[in-house]
This record gives C-alpha cells, sequence and structure tokens, in this order.
C-alpha cells in the first residue's frame, strides 16, 4: 500500500478520438500523493537535466515550472491546467502562463496532450523529473522525448 495524503479528485471518461467527456461515467474518488519516509510529499528532480535546461528558461517559465513541480499527479500523470487558476493563485496574468507553457512544451519540458475542453493535458518530461514509482519510470522515460537546450 502506498502511504500518503489523499485528495478527492473527480474522474471523467473521455472519447479517444473526439477527445469529448463520455456522459454517465464519473468517479469520486481520493487521488493518493507519495510520501517521503519523514511524511512529507516529494518529487525527484534529475540535476543533469535540470543543469541542462536551467539556463535555457525565462524567469517566468522557471516560476510555472517550480509551481507545476509541486502539483503534479503520481507517476506523472497527465493533468490538465486551468491557467485562469494558475495565474491566480501564482499573481500572474493568464497570458504570462500561456507563454511559460509554450516555452515549457518547446523546449520538452511538459510533454502537451490532446485538447480536452477549454484546456490540454500536460505531463512532466520524465527524463526531469518523476513523482511517484521508480519502477514506471524506466518505460516512461524510454519513450520520453529528449530535453531541448543550445
Amino acid at each position: 500500500m502506498i502511504r500518503g495524503t489523499y485528495r478527492k479528485i473527480r474522474m471523467v471518461a473521455f472519447d479517444t478520438e473526439t477527445a469529448e467527456p463520455v456522459e454517465g461515467i464519473h468517479l469520486d474518488c481520493k487521488q493518493v500523493s507519495p510520501k517521503h519516509y519523514w511524511g512529507e510529499p516529494f518529487v525527484t528532480v534529475f540535476q543533469d537535466s535540470g543543469r541542462k535546461i536551467a539556463p535555457e528558461l525565462s524567469g517566468v517559465a522557471a516560476r510555472v515550472l517550480l509551481f507545476l513541480l509541486m502539483t503534479l499527479g503520481i507517476d506523472n500523470e497527465w493533468i490538465l491546467l486551468n491557467q485562469r487558476e494558475i495565474a491566480e493563485e501564482m499573481k500572474m496574468h493568464r497570458s504570462q502562463i500561456s507563454q511559460a507553457l509554450a516555452e515549457l512544451t518547446e523546449k520538452k519540458v511538459l510533454i502537451k496532450g490532446m485538447k480536452v475542453g477549454n484546456g490540454y493535458g500536460y505531463m512532466l518530461n520524465p527524463r526531469l523529473g518523476w513523482k511517484g514509482d521508480f519502477r514506471k519510470r524506466a518505460a516512461a522515460k524510454h519513450t520520453a522525448p529528449i530535453l531541448v537546450a543550445a
């Protein structure tokens, strides 16, 4: 059993071809955040990849990345990002969040998924960091794009 803190999340099934929500399939469940043996949630960032990409990021993109590192789903699962909510929480303009996400995607720090409703799903590139079961990281890293740096 994974130890950790639980937060209630609402899961919705989506049609894989149209990305439209499938009516009638909604689950309320609890998502576990992995905890360090001291009882604190954690995420691992790999030093070589971090040092490679850090000089390439603007200050805004670095701030947004730090925020996203703290909101990752377990096993780097896809997360749907609401730019307005991120902007409000970070006290920034939505356009800054949009530009930062574009920069992080261009540098392959974030992997952009399909559109869902008004937003897109994003996943942290497993070559940069990981949250969760390391046995699953090897397969994810193998198929992840190489980080872009000058």
